[in-house]
């Protein structure tokens, strides 16, 4: 049973919570639960559901020896630059990837420093990817696949530039996870800014662009994947540390709640991981 102690640290953040208020001892008491719940979280930062670092090991696995790698929506490389050590490498995938070209309608990707060659797309065309037949290695597309309006033809042109035996790698939201149906429910509202410097105070707002989901299920990611040549599909989801909700100790809790009941399989996952092979053999 709880002690008084206990009951009436509980009491006083309930009390914030209705108020709106996040005080120090708040913040102090929701790194303690981050910390029980996903060990190193909140006092090493590393969790041990960082979806970030599941999606990139496997892409380091799949990516061959000084390999070509091409970065679809590569941006500024604010992802990157916000990384250090251990998670910088992998995130560059060292030391495997000996060339990384990327591709945007953002002209800041010119300035993006990991990059080696930078392409920026035309409005008109933006599924044009400006790169010859079978010149790439692996295909990498970080929270990109939401936001295309036609993504048959972009998976089409991620085929295309694909050597044979390459891999298509993409991250993705999972358009039945309630974070994103609550996402399209605000979206152009007065309250989306407000709620995304909540969940995402670190986020630029120049980061911030408009997300279509138009293959953003496991079904509709395999299906169109399949028709534009893939061979080997694999498509998992995966549900991450609720690191959105960490404003607040209530919101936490709600958060783990559901990412166990996720875990389990009783949930739809916030994340999907896609793998997709070119056939070995020409076509």
């Amino acid at each position: 049973m709880p002690d008084r102690n206990t009951i009436a640290h509980f009491t006083a953040a309930f009390h914030d919570f209705a108020s709106g208020r996040v005080t120090s001892h708040q913040m102090k008491l929701t790194d303690r639960f981050r910390d029980f719940f996903y060990p190193g979280s909140a006092t090493l930062g590393v969790s041990p559901l960082d979806g970030t670092v599941q999606f990139y090991i496997k892409v380091n696995q799949l990516c061959p020896p000084q390999a070509t790698v091409l970065d679809l929506g590569a941006g500024r490389g604010s992802q990157v630059e916000k990384a250090s050590g251990w998670k910088r490498q992998l995130l560059l995938l060292r030391p495997n990837a000996a060339r990384r070209i990327g591709c945007d309608l953002d002209g800041r990707v010119a300035q993006n420093p990991i990059l080696d060659e930078a392409y920026v797309l035309d409005d008109r065309d933006f599924n044009r990817i400006p790169l010859s037949d079978c010149s790439i290695d692996l295909v990498l597309a970080d929270w990109v696949v939401e936001h295309l309006d036609d993504p048959r033809v972009s998976f089409q042109q991620a085929h295309r530039v694909l050597k044979p035996g390459g891999w298509f790698c993409a991250r993705t939201s999972n358009r039945r996870h309630y974070s994103y149906r609550i996402a399209q429910l605000l979206a152009n509202s007065r309250f989306e800014a407000k709620i995304l410097r909540k969940v995402q105070p670190n986020r630029e707002a120049d980061d911030v662009f408009p997300k279509a989901y138009s293959a953003n299920t496991a079904p509709q990611l395999r299906r169109l994947l399949a028709a534009a040549g893939f061979d080997q599909i694999l498509v998992h989801s995966y549900e991450p540390e609720p690191a959105y909700v960490g404003f607040h100790l209530f919101a936490l809790m709600a958060g783990v709640f559901y990412e166990r009941l996720a875990s389990l399989g009783f949930a739809p996952r916030a994340n999907l991981l896609v793998f997709a092979r070119r056939s070995p053999s020409v076509r």
